[in-house]
């Protein structure tokens, strides 16, 4: 009887081995060949061949434990052996997991029309790479939790799982907030890589949008990187879709020059910068971009004259606020203007009564030195629009300059602001005012 059992044992381990080890050689082969007859109902797709790719380890991995188990179930080993192979499932349940993700993500990108090797799309695949991770390690570690934390311990494990999400919550919640302030940011796209934006102080290009910060290069090259959720609570300029730059410049001149030579070089130097400025028609289309289309326009004349103010008041929003307020001048009694009219008037039509008032005073001082029945030597320059370019007195011997200049990139803009600035030193040499220069004081002065 010990010798029949004796036989009967070894032949049960050896039909085990052989059912595990023929199993385990041909594997690789049970596995093309079922994707094989999958290929030929289904046909060829890109799909199918991630699954392949992607699914063949954990499925070569979970064909050798199941061979495995079946040959110790047939040697008779089984209820020994069973936790064993309970565990050791757990790595092929792992990598099927990680797979999925994988397959999931290339599928849902294709979906979507994006192309992963383009800088506009790097940022949204980006976000779905990263998002699914994550939820594909929470999904392994509860797959963790349920193989190999023994059943009397799940509940005390819950507890100290929810109380240790609790305190990362609170730990982190700023890198939370960039983190879900990067999401909303990726997808409403307000920037885009390449952009030309402000954002707080810092100006410069978007190089990189992640989930937790965003990438600016600087206008001096610095790299910047702006957390996402300062980014969301910041106000964010773009420039990518406007083809011009409204210039600042303020001139300081010697205080020792006349103020007939002062006020007779600001049509002078309004003529030497018109120029530089971009055309009208260039600013016209882009207010009438920003206006909504009316449908009662056409018909009714009256709405579309009403509608001037609300539409330059809404392009001087886009601008910013460049209408310079310089310091009172006292009027000289010839005027015929009074406060109570500029009171009336919009604000496109009290910068241009500044002008006015400049031009009305460099007649007057020009008629103190020149008899009245002489004629004017040369006509005036035509007239630029005040949108686009504005040179006023801003205070005590300070010329205030407000342009509108072309330029859509780092290079265009630094290209005319060299024009402006070039223009105003020309200007400045040919009636030979200088600039004012502050002198040192003792304390300030290098020593020798």
């Amino acid at each position: 009887m010990m010798a029949g059992g004796f036989t009967t044992m070894l032949i049960r381990i050896g039909v085990g081995v052989a059912v595990a080890t023929t199993m385990i050689y041909f594997r690789q082969m049970l596995i093309r060949a079922f994707f094989r007859v999958i290929r030929d109902r289904l046909g060829r797709s890109l799909l199918l061949g991630d699954v392949e790719r992607h699914f063949g380890t954990s499925i070569s991995i979970a064909l050798v434990l199941l061979a495995c188990f079946v040959g110790v179930v047939v040697a008779g080993y089984g209820n020994d052996v069973s936790i064993v192979f309970m565990y050791a499932s757990g790595v092929p349940l792992v990598l099927a997991t990680r797979a999925t993700r994988i397959v999931f993500t290339k599928w849902l990108i294709r979906s979507l029309g994006w192309d992963v090797s383009s800088r506009s799309d790097y940022s949204r695949v980006l976000v779905v790479t990263e998002g699914l991770g994550v939820v594909a390690f929470f999904v392994i570690s509860i797959e963790l939790f349920m193989l190999y934390i023994p059943t009397t311990f799940h509940e005390l494990v819950v507890i100290f799982f929810a109380v240790l999400e609790i305190l990362c919550i609170c730990s982190f919640y700023t890198t939370v907030k960039n983190a879900v302030a990067g999401f909303f940011l990726l997808f409403s796209e307000p920037l885009r890589l390449g952009s030309m934006c402000v954002i707080g102080t810092s100006v410069g290009v978007v190089e990189q949008i992640a989930l937790h910060s965003t990438k600016l290069r600087a206008q001096d090259g610095a790299v910047v990187h702006i957390p996402n959720g300062v980014l969301a609570d910041d106000v964010q300029r773009n420039f990518s879709h406007c083809t011009f730059r409204r210039m600042r410049v303020h001139v300081h001149v010697d205080h020792a020059t006349p103020l007939a030579h002062l006020v007779a070089i600001l049509p002078h130097l309004t003529e030497c910068l018109a120029p530089c400025v971009i055309p009208l028609d260039l600013l016209v289309d882009q207010e009438a971009s920003l206006v909504p289309p009316d449908p009662d326009h056409h018909n009714d004349q009256r709405n579309s004259t009403r509608e001037r103010t609300p539409r330059s008041s809404s392009m001087h929003s886009l601008l910013g606020t460049y209408l310079w307020r310089p310091a009172k001048l006292h009027q000289h009694p010839t005027s015929s203007s009074s406060s109570s009219d500029i009171d009336r008037r919009g604000r496109s039509t009290v910068s241009t009564d500044v002008s006015d008032s400049m031009m009305g005073l460099d007649d007057h001082l020009h008629s103190m030195r020149t008899p009245p029945t002489q004629a004017p030597s040369s006509t005036p320059p035509p007239p630029v629009d005040p949108r686009l370019l504005q040179v006023t007195l801003g205070g005590m011997h300070r010329i205030w300059i407000s342009a509108l200049v072309p330029g859509n990139s780092l290079a265009e803009v630094a290209s005319a602001k060299s024009k402006v600035h070039l223009a105003i030193m020309k200007c400045l040499e040919r009636h030979r005012v200088r600039v004012f220069h502050p002198e040192r004081t003792k304390s300030t002065r290098r020593p020798k």
